[in-house]
């Protein structure tokens, strides 16, 4: 009995110490590192999502406030395991858009298992077409009430800020190319009573 109760404690453990993982993206995930959420960001995110009453679009402003302190504290941390690399355009250059794509899925995915959002759920990565032929992808919610769906854009915004969260449909429309910021706030969103078609495709 007491050694199943063992068995049971350190499958438990090891499944907390899964939990608390983020896979990150380089280069086209050429290369993956695996990095662990710090204590300090944990108490942060506590703290920012402790509203349990939260309407949707006050859960919007702290996803991208949590993306933003997770993006600083993880990204120093793999600057300072990998030579050469720091929080300014060197590393940027070694994230393409689906890394960083990737990489807030996995940001979203963290947050929602650690049951900190409440008002959303993910939904499969969303393409746009770009001047010149070229693709561009994002991550993407839906909040449960009311029915809407947003892009979750890390691409055209710096490292360390906060994403830009708009309606998927002034995502789509909007046409810029990777790299070059556009400010939320001169984007006015608007809901659409289309029905929205997902794309069938999801970053592994």
């Amino acid at each position: 009995m007491k050694i199943l109760f063992f068995i049971l404690a350190s499958f438990s453990y090891q499944l907390a110490l899964a939990s608390n993982t983020i896979e990150l993206c380089l280069r086209d995930c050429e290369n993956k590192i695996p990095v662990t959420v710090s204590p300090e960001i944990k108490t942060k995110l506590q703290k920012l999502f402790s509203n349990t009453r939260m309407d949707a679009a006050e859960e919007r402003r702290c996803i991208g406030k949590a993306i933003s302190l997770m993006e600083n504290d993880i990204y120093q941390r793999i600057s300072q395991k990998v030579p050469g690399f720091t929080l300014d355009n060197k590393l940027r250059e070694r994230l393409s858009n689906k890394d960083q794509t990737r990489n807030t899925r996995q940001f979203l995915r963290y947050l929602l298992d650690q049951g900190y959002i409440r008002q959303h759920i993910l939904r499969r990565t969303e393409k746009r077409s770009l001047w010149l032929g070229a693709d561009e992808y994002t991550s993407v919610i839906q909040s449960i009430s009311p029915h809407q769906i947003f892009a979750v854009d890390s691409t055209n915004s710096a490292l360390g800020e906060e994403p830009i969260i708009v309606d998927i449909n002034t995502w789509r429309k909007a046409q810029t190319l990777q790299g070059i910021q556009y400010q939320p706030k001169k984007i006015t969103p608007k809901a659409s009573a289309k029905k929205d078609t997902e794309i069938d495709y999801e970053f592994q």
